[in-house]
């Protein structure tokens, strides 16, 4: 699209020694700016210069309001400013920059907290793994410049195979130390002593449910505890709290424990790990084909409901459900969809009966 055109007016005061700026734009054609509005990072002071103002023209002043900044961290990234600087360090192209932003996301590599991209334990633990073993490959001008030579490729002025010949040769040696048995796994040392062995520091681990912190001596040493990162960047260590239920284990009648999984809260003995038992959450109607329990399970990662007597009976539901009958055709359950304004919309399974409701 046609570029944004603007104005701009610069008005220099000197007082003796100290010299003042500044500079007023003024839109003078939208261009691209009438169908796209660009995210503003920062709220700027509006400034209004006088037309009145001439040069060499003498001044006198009025009042001085003094105020104090304090140095302020760079904003962080949104898709859009994260685009604009992959662009500007000549990092991928533009069909690649969605792969990026979604790659980073899925990864749990950072997560999006008010629009903005914000690193997660992972993505600083894998990338400072990654800077130190694979130093030239994370250097942030190797892609722009990876991108020149490709395109010198299919101009004819590299040969292919040179250029790959120098690349795996310097590859080669990182790749074997990175691969090695003297690399470990991602983990983030921390300067705080284990608090059971009292001998070892603590370290930052990855397990399916999150990040947590262990000593540095496991097996040895099977301390492991929560943690939550302050504003300057210290660890403090959370104790996880049990929750136990008034229901006992159907299966050795110790009482149950609320816990929290990877996929979420979810009610479990409180034996573990001599009673391996986990409540599983029933529907209130039974199966349509073979009347038994309807139970919520997971599947690679994704909570589903299904008949209790799989693979016998392969009933399911691929979808979250609200527990009342459709009013029109009986059906004990209707499906739903949360929309984009926080609102739930409620469909009917049989497409004949056409069922929907917004609630």
């Amino acid at each position: 699209m046609t570029p944004a055109v603007y104005a701009q007016r610069q008005v220099v005061i000197q007082g003796g020694k100290y010299i003042f700026k500044v500079t007023g734009s003024t839109l003078i054609f939208d261009g691209f700016l009438k169908v796209y509005k660009a995210e503003e990072d920062e709220k700027e002071q509006k400034v209004t210069i006088p037309k009145s103002l001439e040069e060499k023209q003498p001044v006198d002043l009025a009042k001085i309001d003094p105020k104090q900044h304090f140095t302020q961290p760079p904003p962080r990234y949104s898709e859009a400013t994260l685009v604009k600087e992959l662009e500007k360090e000549g990092i991928g192209r533009p069909s690649t920059y969605a792969s990026i932003l979604n790659t980073i996301r899925t990864r749990q590599y950072t997560e999006l907290e008010k629009k903005r991209f914000v690193p997660t334990e992972l993505g600083f633990t894998v990338t400072k793994m990654l800077d130190d073993h694979l130093p030239q490959i994370m250097d942030i001008k190797f892609t722009a410049h990876m991108e020149e030579d490709l395109d010198k490729i299919a101009h004819g002025n590299l040969d292919r195979d040179t250029l790959l010949r120098e690349f795996y040769t310097m590859f080669k040696k990182d790749l074997e130390v990175f691969a090695g048995k003297s690399v470990k796994r991602a983990t983030q040392p921390l300067e705080k002593q284990c608090p059971s062995c009292k001998k070892h520091n603590l370290v930052i681990r990855f397990g399916k449910a999150g990040p947590f912190v262990g000593c540095q001596n496991f097996p040895d040493c099977t301390f492991t505890s929560n943690f939550t990162r302050k504003e300057d960047g210290s660890i403090e260590l959370v104790k996880l709290e049990v929750k136990l239920l008034d229901e006992k284990c159907p299966k050795c009648s110790t009482p149950l424990r609320q816990l929290v999984g990877k996929f979420g809260p979810f009610v479990a003995c409180s034996g573990y790990p001599k009673c391996k038992y986990i409540k599983q959450e029933k529907a209130n109607f039974p199966c349509p084909k073979d009347k038994s329990a309807i139970v919520k399970k997971i599947w690679k990662g994704k909570t589903f409901w299904g008949c209790a007597n799989y693979p016998k009976c392969k009933f399911t539901i691929f979808s979250d459900i609200e527990q009342i009958p459709c009013p029109t055709c009986k059906i004990p359950y209707l499906l739903k969809r949360y929309n984009k304004d926080n609102s739930i919309t409620v469909t009917c399974t049989d497409k004949e009966c056409g069922y929907t409701k917004k609630i």
